[in-house]
């Protein structure tokens, strides 16, 4: 026994050693034992930083812009959860913050487009009028090119609201404003294609008179009118009517 506890080390449920001088781990003597490193568990949440707020918060203006959500996804009390979940630590931005964070994105990605419709020799434009649920009228503009890698461009330059009524000239004003904001000269453009309403012909035949565009109607709107009209013919709609029983009752 006296050669036992001289020996060997013998350690109790307190984790104490009962040898005299004896490192309860590792057997060693006090004087030459290191001391043992303090592990962090792989599980432990890092502190926030400033550099990883800031990617988290981007991330977030890039949820609510690309996804089309709505601004105040922040301040819901599921998104709460998660993001804590998630990110323990981290501070979400308000409304107010995501908004203005919003709106210096919109500026800066509007300098990287004119940068970009610098190089375009030549562009054309699409453009759509209409309204939303509370009868307020939008007109989108969409531009497109070739850059000087050969690939096709499209980009969504407005979706600008149309104060008072939608006369051709007022569209007019309205598209030459859109490439004035993008410091673009209406004889960069060749052509515009449109839909078939009567307001925005009459808008792209002034632009025409104007700047020499080329108006193209878009081909699947003028599909639908003449389908649309199709549709309604008697025998027509007997002959859908009868295909669709048909469909109803096969096995295949």
């Amino acid at each position: 026994m006296k050669h036992i506890k001289a020996k060997h080390v013998f350690v109790d449920l307190s984790g104490q050693s009962r040898s005299g001088g004896g490192d309860a781990a590792t057997g060693c003597t006090s004087d030459s034992a290191p001391k043992q490193r303090k592990l962090t568990p792989i599980t432990e949440t890092p502190g926030e930083t400033p550099e990883r707020s800031k990617k988290i918060t981007e991330l977030i203006i890039n949820t609510v812009v690309g996804d089309l959500m709505p601004i105040n996804l922040a301040e819901g009390k599921n998104f709460k959860k998660l993001i804590n979940e998630l990110t323990p630590g981290y501070k979400i931005p308000s409304r107010q913050t995501i908004t203005r964070n919003i709106e210096e994105k919109f500026r800066s990605s509007k300098v990287e487009i004119r940068k970009l419709l610098s190089h375009a020799k030549y562009a054309s434009l699409t453009t759509d009028l209409w309204c939303n649920v509370k009868m307020h009228s939008f007109l989108g503009v969409t531009i497109h090119f070739i850059n000087e890698n050969f690939k096709l461009v499209n980009l969504v330059l407005a979706t600008k609201e149309i104060n008072g009524v939608h006369s051709g000239r007022n569209i007019t004003a309205c598209l030459e404003a859109v490439l004035e904001d993008y410091e673009l000269s209406p004889y960069q453009i060749v052509g515009i294609v449109s839909d078939n309403d009567a307001n925005i012909v009459n808008a792209c035949d002034k632009l025409k008179e104007k700047y020499g565009w080329i108006h193209v109607r878009c081909a699947a709107h003028t599909l639908e009118l003449c389908l649309k009209e199709a549709f309604d013919i008697p025998q027509v709609e007997s002959a859908i009517g009868t295909y669709y029983l048909l469909l109803v009752h096969s096995d295949y």
